[in-house]
């Protein structure tokens, strides 16, 4: 469980979760948007992230998918966004041919502001996902290979490599790089 933070204001409080899907996201938007840049624009494992891109990426996982997401006050401190896995287009299924991409949960995004890191908000933002879907039976997640600390978290719940992906990404608007993804898998308990 997350321990007690000090907000900003000096308040003392827990998280207040709070799930997002398709209807509720436009409502919600904005502080996605903002969150998702701010973590993958910051810290060891940052990269250059377009604010349109950013908003496209998004708007298409949130297309078909749903979320969790913590509240500090009115601060959106973290989010899990999730899909089914079946429409996720850059997952190499021939790679795994006896994975039911319909049966299974794809964990698009782990954001966590950079001053709630190593809170334990990102775990209990997963525990919470992978709780929450009833008709999926196992859980795809994708992390770069250099973020350790991300990798050793998911293998900590349970996730172990299945296959990788190469991806071109950007450190600024002009320069390029490329970006090993492992997608690791777990099955997930029934009720």
């Amino acid at each position: 469980m997350v321990e007690m933070m000090n907000h900003e204001e000096g308040i003392t409080e827990y998280p207040r979760m709070m799930g997002l899907d398709r209807f509720s996201y436009p409502l919600y938007r904005k502080k996605v948007v903002v969150l998702y840049l701010h973590a993958y624009t910051t810290g060891e494992y940052k990269q250059y992230v377009d604010a349109k891109e950013a908003r496209e990426v998004l708007d298409q996982t949130m297309r078909y998918g749903f979320g969790q997401m913590a509240f500090f006050g009115q601060q959106l401190v973290g989010a899990v966004l999730a899909m089914p896995l079946e429409r996720h287009e850059d997952f190499p299924a021939r790679t795994v041919p006896d994975l039911n991409p319909k049966a299974t949960l794809y964990i698009a995004e782990v954001m966590v502001h950079a001053e709630f890191r190593g809170t334990g908000l990102g775990t209990k933002l997963l525990e919470e996902m992978l709780a929450r879907p009833a008709s999926f039976s196992s859980a795809v997640i994708r992390v770069w290979d250099k973020n350790r600390p991300a990798v050793n978290l998911y293998r900590k719940m349970g996730f172990r490599p299945i296959t990788a992906i190469i991806q071109t990404k950007r450190c600024s608007p002009d320069e390029v790089f490329e970006m090993r993804k492992v997608y690791m898998h777990r099955t997930l308990e029934s009720d």
